[in-house]
């Protein structure tokens, strides 16, 4: 007997749970009752109605259920089909009242029941389907609430986690975002600049003009180029290969003016490791562009037994470290790995990053 109907049942199912009301009814219909105890159906069967309604309607149904119960004992010594509403309290307990309340409850009801027919000795017609349905009612109620709960949570688990991995997707794709395309628009912002002081001179150096066209060539090359990462980091479909990044980077940096020292050790990298490798390395160098004075940077990529040792390091002066958007989104990235990041500036910067590769391997 469920009271609480679950999402979509019908709205008259309350009224077909009444059908149960046939037990306590049969003594009236089809055994002598004296005025008195006739009396007392009638009253209590408008009470348990009222009651009953009421205790559908409420957040707080425990005071419904005692009066209900309070109908069943004391029309229990006239009519055996009382039982049948010890039954009804025993489903609004089970299937209302918390879990702890609701055994409770349970508890007293049986109480009830056995008190009263050890003391008036009541015919097994009363007691017998008043304890034995009632704890099976009752019981099947609390198990069914649990379970509901339990789902309830689920739900709220799986909405949670949908959530977080909502928020992550966009962090790395603010990450991605910043890594790649802010290298290319240092790059281009470089380039224009250079293209404008050399437009400046075409009038008296004509090579002047054709070194600008050239440099425009390249700032709408690198625009296109950007525009196509963009897309790929954004659909997250773009895998970024660690030996070819570091040629790259190692090309670009020398094409900026600096020195380039690059020690390169690998082996085959889980997928994963070598994107986010690729892209700690894109950013740490373009933090390099944007921030060094010196003219010398050391790239070193070193894969050892259970971890990818990554340092960069350059000769500029770098007394003065805030950590912005570069270098959190460097240690978010290798967080996110269960790896570390450090960096000191003694003589310049050093960026020093290890990325578990077990980790790595397992996440991938």
């Amino acid at each position: 007997m469920y009271f609480k109907s679950p999402p979509g049942q019908h709205r008259f199912m309350p009224w077909v749970w009444l059908i149960f009301l046939g037990f306590y009814a049969f003594q009236p219909l089809f055994a002598p009752m004296t005025s008195g105890e006739l009396l007392m159906f009638w009253a209590g069967l408008g009470v348990f109605l009222w009651a009953y309604f009421r205790a559908l309607g409420t957040c707080r149904p425990a005071p419904y259920i005692w009066l209900i119960t309070a109908i069943g004992a004391v029309e229990a010594p006239f009519n055996p089909g009382a039982a049948a509403l010890f039954i009804y309290a025993a489903a609004f307990s089970g299937n209302m009242l918390p879990t702890r309340q609701a055994t409770t409850h349970l508890a007293l009801l049986f109480i009830v029941i056995g008190l009263e027919s050890w003391l008036l000795q009541l015919s097994p017609a009363f007691w017998l389907p008043a304890a034995l349905v009632s704890m099976a009612v009752g019981t099947m109620g609390i198990l069914d609430r649990v379970q509901r709960a339990a789902a309830r949570q689920q739900a709220h688990d799986r909405d949670e986690i949908e959530h977080l991995a909502k928020v992550a997707e966009r962090e790395r794709i603010a990450r991605d975002m910043h890594d790649v395309i802010g290298h290319h628009l240092s790059s281009i912002a470089l380039k224009s600049e250079l293209a404008g002081r050399l437009l400046a001179r075409a009038e008296t150096s004509p090579m002047s003009l054709e070194q600008a066209r050239h440099q425009i060539s390249e700032v709408q090359q690198l625009a296109r180029a950007a525009l196509t990462q963009a897309r790929e980091t954004i659909a997250g479909y773009r895998q970024r290969e660690l030996r070819s990044e570091l040629e790259h980077l190692r090309q670009w940096l020398q094409e900026q003016g600096f020195n380039v020292d690059m020690t390169m050790a690998l082996d085959e990298l889980a997928p994963r490791i070598e994107s986010a490798a690729a892209l700690i390395l894109l950013e740490a160098c373009t933090n390099i562009q944007r921030h060094s004075n010196g003219d010398r940077v050391s790239l070193e990529c070193r894969q050892l037994a259970d971890r990818l040792q990554i340092r960069v390091a350059d000769n500029g002066g770098a007394a003065d470290v805030v950590e912005g958007n570069g270098l959190r989104g460097i240690r978010e990235r290798a967080r996110a790995l269960g790896g570390e990041m450090r960096y000191r500036t003694e003589a310049g910067m050093q960026l020093d990053i290890e990325l578990p590769l077990e980790t790595s391997i397992e996440a991938a």
